[in-house]
């Protein structure tokens, strides 16, 4: 019994742990975002005051910098809230399982209410899994489907102020070109790509025309 009881007691601390630490993990995020665009407008009017084209292009390989080191700690983020939240919920599981055992099955109103919340944590927990594994089948669609801009598409973009139609930020890292030859953020292609439904029913949120056509050629097959 004693067993039994200071399994109860550790679940409720490591449960709160992982609350804060999801909770935490979200607020970091949350920061570096409005840190992240604080850092980048002064970066470009620290470009847009500079005279030489030399420094200009050193401001701009520096967004290109951050912007690259944000990203890869969004992603890290993104995965330590996904893991945190499937731990929380399978350790709700658990610990709904640990009740019903010492309990008893006896088929009464306790049972049934045990019983929903093991359905419902089972189902919220399945659910959170699925979901990654469409986001990461979805990322690879976009790299496999899609090319990247290259330097001199994105200096283009630089030059004439073009931002993302998206997010109006500018075009300088992990930037996507479409079929129709506009560009894209990653990151805004995949939104625009669920709100569609599928990647073969998007379209460009610019000219209207079909997110795939022309988008990549083919791979050549072995003769």
């Amino acid at each position: 019994a004693g067993g039994h009881v200071l399994g109860l007691l550790v679940f409720d601390n490591v449960a709160l742990a992982g609350e804060a630490a999801g909770s935490a993990a979200r607020w970091v995020a949350e920061w570096a975002e409005e840190r992240h665009g604080r850092a980048m407008e002064r970066n470009e009017r620290n470009e847009a005051e500079e005279e030489d084209e030399t420094r200009r292009e050193r401001r701009r390989e520096e967004r290109e910098a951050m912007e690259t080191k944000h990203l890869r700690l969004g992603a890290a983020l993104e995965q330590f809230i996904f893991l945190t939240d499937v731990a929380n919920s399978a350790l709700t599981f658990l610990h709904l399982t640990h009740i019903w055992y010492l309990l008893g099955l006896r088929l009464g109103l306790v049972d049934a209410v045990i019983a929903l919340n093991l359905h419902a944590s089972a189902s919220a927990t399945a659910r959170k899994v699925f979901e990654r594994h469409r986001l990461c089948r979805l990322a690879g669609e976009l790299h496999d489907k899609f090319v990247d801009a290259n330097p001199v598409e994105i200096k283009k973009a630089a030059a004439q102020e073009d931002v993302c139609c998206i997010c109006l930020g500018k075009l300088s890292v992990d930037v996507k070109r479409l079929g129709c030859g506009h560009l894209l953020h990653a990151s805004c292609l995949r939104e625009v790509i669920e709100r569609a439904g599928s990647i073969e029913s998007a379209r460009c949120p610019l000219c209207r025309s079909r997110a795939l056509d022309g988008a990549r050629p083919p791979a050549p097959t072995d003769p």
